[in-house]
């Protein structure tokens, strides 16, 4: 009987992980995606894209809720002169995060 339950323990806990490995790897494709939308709309030359996209996940790459994501997107477009709404970014990045869900989920 112990059997069962240390099986059904070690299915719970590759689905945690696997579950973990997902959202992480949804997070990173939407805060990818959300640099290279910030950077077009801060009007970055292409040559400075790739290293905005790489300090953006840098930036990410420990926070749980987005908030260091949006802190850096709001600042960024702040000393940049772009005016777009907290609202519009947080959308953004809800859209974003629901078009690299589907993706992966797949």
């Amino acid at each position: 009987m112990s059997n069962l339950f240390e099986d059904r323990e070690r299915g719970y806990e590759a689905k945690w992980a696997h579950d973990e490995e997902l959202h992480f790897k949804i997070k990173s494709l939407r805060n990818a995606r959300l640099a290279r939308w910030a950077a077009n709309m801060m009007k970055l030359p292409p040559e400075q894209v790739d290293r905005y996209v790489k300090s953006v996940l840098a930036a990410g790459v420990s926070e749980r809720s987005g908030d260091t994501i949006f802190s850096r997107i709001r600042e960024d477009f702040d000393t940049n002169s772009v005016f777009c709404p907290d609202s519009t970014i947080r959308w953004k990045m809800r859209q974003l995060y629901s078009q690299a869900e589907q993706e992966l989920a797949r």
